[in-house]
């Protein structure tokens, strides 16, 4: 999905996600490593054939296929781990609806002309899980700032990129917010902080 050049193999994924996601990168190094490659090559090998085989151009037009996938996944592959984790997640069209809600209160009630956009408005998700929030506030923002020019757009974006926190106990959803949130904060034109965006491995 994110563009690396067929066929798709362990190490030019972790080369493609190096500068976004030090996390998976690292992850998909060891994957190419002789001694993990030996013990576990088969199943590597069937993932990236498997892989290999997605059109990734229909999977990117559908809807977001991150919105479901744990959720989904954990249901049936591990339902007492999901029931224990609280994996569940809010619709996209709720999360969409509180974040224009949020954004109108800070606008009309709070005084913040530009909503989350705004310098001194600070966001935290508790749980993030795949990043549905923040990316809809990221969302939100960029469009607001849109008519006013590119200049606009990216200094909002990088003032985003400190504003928004986010939390989430599960490493795979974690991972995926983590890259997900950097790759639409620099799509935008913003500059990162020095340790990336603001996502943590942690329990709220």
């Amino acid at each position: 999905l994110e563009g690396a050049e067929p066929p798709l193999k362990a190490q030019n994924a972790a080369h493609e996600l190096e500068m976004d996601h030090a996390l998976l990168a690292h992850a998909l190094l060891l994957l190419g490593q002789p001694l993990a490659r030996a013990a576990i090559g088969m199943p590597v090998g069937l993932l990236e054939r498997v892989i290999g085989a997605v059109d990734a151009q229909k999977l990117s037009k559908g809807p977001d296929p991150w919105l479901y996938f744990y959720e989904d996944f954990l249901s049936a592959y591990d339902p007492e781990q999901r029931n224990n984790r609280g994996v569940y997640f809010t619709p996209y069209e709720v999360v969409d609806c509180q974040v224009r809600l949020v954004d109108w209160l800070l606008t009309e009630s709070l005084g913040k002309v530009d909503g989350f956009g705004n310098s001194d408005v600070v966001v935290l998700d508790p749980a993030a899980g795949t990043g549905t929030y923040p990316l809809t506030i990221v969302a939100s923002a960029i469009s607001k700032a849109e008519p006013l020019g590119a200049g606009i757009v990216s200094e909002v974006a990088t003032q985003l990129g400190r504003n928004i926190n986010a939390f989430e106990l599960l490493v795979g959803p974690y991972a995926v917010t983590h890259l997900r949130l950097s790759r639409a904060l620099t799509d935008a034109g913003a500059t990162l902080p020095d340790m990336g965006v603001n996502v943590f491995l942690t329990d709220t």
